[in-house]
């Protein structure tokens, strides 16, 4: 890699933690309006529309992990022994991943009230998810383990065959299941293997694209263009279930969801962050801060909104507390600086340091 991204801080590949930094955001605005979106009939419509907007703004969180763990991870450069590759990645989620699965099944016992005997807690731990967001780390391990042999696949394919995996990916993940949705007409092909594979390859492909001023002005439309498509592409197909929501449109692989996150990633590659970070020099250090601490973020903060939420530390914030606008910003930021300093305060300690697994 040349050119913008060597843009470097404390020897990180800046644009790197530009993306986790703002996924993790994501990730923790989309779980706060989450809640509130799926109550179409009971919420004021302008909070709806809200709630909408801002989910359907968020929905590239996901893809941009995975892209930027590709972008990384498939280098074709990468001289790697398999061994050496497991039981460094396995290594490094796997401890934090057993961790965390304890702790919310325990959090299901306590907060929630869930009887469960210790048969199946395990086959929860196996089965997955245990709870909603780990399903991501499922995923990842599922990634990690197809490494060494999409390694293998991308330093001896040509860039033409790997636009057809993608265009199958494309074909099989993205376009089936809208055509599937209204046509019934079932593929017994299983789609599910290439949804989140295809962007872990689009993550290599891109790594080498930038954007000029112009297309970025360009890709930023997009986005804002298919944030509405999406708010009001999930208005109109919930209005036809009958007030019950439909996330078609919300799915990680769906086509404006697989557009949204291309433009993403190409544009948070793309900014000229050694200019933008001589003017705003406490940026790198609070990006820095929040990349780091992205999967302890990610891991903690369903705990923390529930606190929030059920009043279990003296009062209760949610997106609706205030005007949904305000109380949405001001729950993700109150979200993300509790997990950051509970991830901050126990960093110096060894073991714990291994158990939450900084970036």
């Amino acid at each position: 890699m040349s050119g913008r991204d060597e843009f470097r801080v404390n020897n990180r590949l800046f644009f790197a933690d530009a993306i986790r930094a703002y996924a993790i955001i994501l990730v923790v605005m989309l779980h706060v309006s989450g809640t509130f979106v799926v109550r179409f009939d009971a919420l004021d419509p302008s909070a709806w529309w809200i709630m909408n907007t801002i989910d359907s703004f968020s929905r590239p969180a996901v893809p941009l992990f995975v892209m930027i763990s590709g972008m990384f991870l498939l280098d074709p450069a990468r001289q790697q022994r398999t061994g050496t590759f497991f039981k460094k990645r396995l290594g490094r989620i796997a401890l934090p991943f057993f961790g965390w699965a304890m702790i919310y099944l325990a959090w299901r016992a306590i907060y929630h009230a869930e009887s469960m005997t210790t048969e199946e807690a395990v086959r929860e731990i196996i089965q997955g998810p245990v709870y909603t967001h780990l399903w991501f780390i499922y995923m990842i391990i599922g990634l990690y383990l197809l490494t060494p042999v999409l390694r293998i696949y991308i330093r001896y394919s040509s860039r033409s065959n790997q636009m057809y995996f993608l265009t199958l990916w494309f074909i099989f993940a993205s376009v089936l299941p809208v055509i599937d949705r209204y046509l019934d007409l079932g593929s017994g092909i299983y789609r599910p293997v290439f949804q989140c594979l295809g962007y872990y390859l689009l993550g290599h492909m891109l790594r080498d694209h930038w954007l000029t001023r112009q297309q970025m002005r360009w890709a930023l439309l997009l986005v804002l263009g298919l944030t509405a498509f999406t708010a009001a592409g999930s208005f109109v197909l919930t209005t036809r279930n009958d007030g019950i929501f439909d996330g078609l449109l919300y799915g990680n692989s769906s086509p404006n969801v697989l557009l949204m996150s291309i433009a993403v990633f190409l544009l948070l590659k793309s900014v000229d962050y050694g200019t933008f970070n001589e003017k705003a020099p406490v940026f790198p250090r609070v990006t820095g801060l929040i990349a780091s601490a992205s999967f302890t973020i990610y891991l903690s903060h369903p705990i923390i909104l529930e606190l929030y939420q059920g009043g279990m530390l003296g009062f209760r914030l949610n997106a609706m507390t205030i005007h949904p606008l305000i109380g949405l910003s001001v729950t993700t930021l109150a979200t993300i600086a509790v997990c950051l300093l509970f991830a901050l305060a126990l960093r110096p300690v060894p073991v714990v340091r291994r158990f939450i697994n900084y970036g």
